[in-house]
C-alpha cells in the first residue's frame, strides 16, 4: 500500500527507475547543505552516465532538481534538489511513516 500510495506524488514510472534514487540522493545532500556533481548524481542512481543524465534531465524539467555551474570550477555542473523536489520527497515520506 505504501510503495502504492507514491504514485499520489509523483508519476509511477519514477519508482522502477534510477529517478527515485537520484532524488533520494539529492534530498540527503540537501539536508547536508551540499551539493552534488552532476556525475555523482548517476552514480547514485545506479546507472549508466548517459541514463543518469537522460532522469536528470527529466527531473529538472519537471521542477524537481536544479542544475547549475560550479563557481569555483566552471567545468563542473552540479545539481540539487529544488523546493518542490524536496517538499515531493518529504510528502512520499511521511506517507511512508504513516501506513
Amino acid at each position: 500500500k505504501q510503495r502504492r500510495e507514491r504514485t499520489r506524488h509523483l508519476p509511477e514510472g519514477y519508482f522502477g527507475e534510477p529517478a527515485w534514487d537520484i532524488l533520494l540522493d539529492l534530498f540527503v545532500a540537501e539536508a547536508g547543505a551540499k551539493t552534488i556533481p552532476i556525475g555523482s548524481a548517476c552514480v547514485a542512481g545506479g546507472v549508466p552516465p548517459t541514463t543518469g543524465l537522460r532522469w536528470i534531465n527529466v527531473l529538472v524539467n519537471d521542477g524537481l532538481v536544479d542544475r547549475f555551474e560550479d563557481q569555483q570550477d566552471r567545468r563542473r555542473i552540479l545539481v540539487r534538489i529544488t523546493g518542490r523536489g524536496k517538499t515531493v520527497v518529504d510528502r512520499i515520506l511521511a506517507d511512508r511513516g504513516a501506513g
